[in-house]
């Protein structure tokens, strides 16, 4: 039903950039019989100005001092690429130390030395990384030794097999069993 639709389309309205590449890759869609329009919101549904955004943030975690925060799922069709542009104007202001995390990162398994080397060059000072991301060794040598590297760490087996003398830092957890 979805293919005869789409056939039948003079134009086809996507809601993203993503949904107009599957459309393009997967039913080769030609582009000029797509448009993105992105959903929006209403104002009502923002209840702070951006000022106050900020400052409620800065106070609910303490925060002092400039800060970058990316809320949502890293994966290839979020745009990362826009994501580390945005990082690397904020590093350029700050001289805070900042590191970006990753959990069973879909960026780090897609290009883990594309991942590494814009963060490198985006200026971070180092990655948190979960115990399947990535390989330390790999990490420390994709970021190099000044990078700071920390690692989570489950069960006590990983905590022996943990190449400590690579690491800055190790996070234990999760305390619960959870499906992620």
């Amino acid at each position: 039903l979805t293919r005869r639709a789409i056939a039948k389309a003079d134009l086809i309205i996507c809601i993203s950039d993503h949904i107009r590449q599957v459309l393009k890759e997967r039913l080769h869609v030609a582009d000029e019989r797509m448009v993105v329009c992105l959903l929006g919101v209403s104002e009502a549904f923002r209840p702070f100005d951006p000022a106050q955004s900020a400052a409620f943030v800065r106070a609910r975690y303490g925060i002092e001092g400039p800060y970058f925060l990316f809320s949502g799922r890293w994966e290839p069709r979020k745009n990362i690429a826009n994501i580390v542009r945005a990082f690397a104007r904020f590093r350029a202001e700050s001289p805070l130390p900042v590191v970006l995390m990753t959990y069973a990162n879909p960026v780090v398994r897609a290009g883990v030395e594309a991942f590494a080397a814009r963060a490198k060059a985006a200026g971070a000072d180092g990655v948190h990384i979960g115990w399947d991301d990535m390989p330390v060794p790999d990490a420390r040598r994709l970021l190099g030794r000044q990078a700071i590297i920390g690692l989570s760490i489950k069960t006590p087996e990983q905590a022996a097999a943990a190449p400590l003398e690579l690491l800055d830092y190790v996070c234990i957890g999760g305390v619960f069993e959870t499906s992620s």
